[in-house]
């Protein structure tokens, strides 16, 4: 699908630049992060870059299935979500998002996310969305809960992050809740 922008009261929502790479790796760096989060991000600018632009390139592609989004609040950029479409037959995505450490627990997370599901939903027909949480990544659930999310349970060992296996909530959402 063509390129993004969503407005909400506070952000505006819109594709991952390069220019927006050494905010990214900044979060990706902060210690919160490294602990609760469960991916094993690119660490330099120059592979965050690379990453990014492959992500880019479906962007212009029919069918577009991976949406790595900036969340701003003017020309400030606070953080990112993403949205990764599983499309037919199964019509479902996953959502991911973080904050810079200064905007959390402002209901960004809140706003942004909430933004970007209603987009997965309404124009992209997705069926179901799902997200995954630290299990003690209480800010995160929160979001989630707030947003209509159900607890659906606990996967065992489901991420390898940093050599460690850990366990992560799965969260969804149907477009009928």
């Amino acid at each position: 699908m063509y390129p993004v922008e969503i407005k909400t009261e506070r952000l505006i929502i819109r594709d991952l630049a390069v220019s927006d790479v050494q905010y990214i790796l900044s979060i990706y760096r902060d210690e919160e992060i490294k602990r609760l989060y469960a991916w094993s991000p690119p660490t330099t600018l120059d592979e965050y870059i690379v990453h990014l632009q492959l992500d880019n390139v479906s962007v212009r592609a029919p069918g577009r299935s991976k949406y790595q989004l900036a969340l701003t609040r003017g020309a400030e950029l606070v953080g990112k979500c993403g949205l990764l479409i599983e499309s037919e037959p199964y019509a479902r995505g996953e959502i991911t998002y973080m904050l810079g450490a200064s905007h959390r627990g402002s209901g960004i997370a809140t706003e942004g996310v909430g933004a970007v599901v209603r987009f997965g939903f309404e124009e992209l027909g997705l069926h179901r969305i799902a997200a995954t949480s630290h299990p003690e990544n209480r800010a995160s659930q929160r979001v989630l809960e707030k947003l209509g999310f159900s607890l659906e349970g606990r996967l065992r060992d489901y991420k390898r992050i940093q050599g460690e296996w850990r366990d992560s909530l799965l969260f969804a959402r149907l477009a009928t809740d």
